[in-house]
């Protein structure tokens, strides 16, 4: 048996997609295996050194995908 040392994600599966995606075409530059394992529906094990960048990426995406009422010109 092999330990990995890694930082659990919990998101649920729309927002998995979104860290899979992120993984593919953003942070694996130069071949580094950004997902160290797809646990399952809800949750990834990912290199600790690239947490927090995967939830600042999270953050943004989410302030943009959120409607607000007081902001004009957003369509419902």
């Amino acid at each position: 048996m092999e330990a990995t040392e890694g930082t659990l994600l919990t998101c649920d599966e729309t927002m998995k997609v979104f860290i899979l995606e992120l993984a593919k075409s953003q942070y694996n530059l130069n071949g580094v295996q950004i997902i160290l394992k797809d646990l399952d529906e809800t949750n990834l094990l990912v290199r600790p050194e690239f947490a927090r960048s995967i939830m600042n990426e999270v953050a943004k995406h989410m302030e943009k995908n959120i409607w607000d009422p007081d902001v004009e010109g957003q369509s419902k």
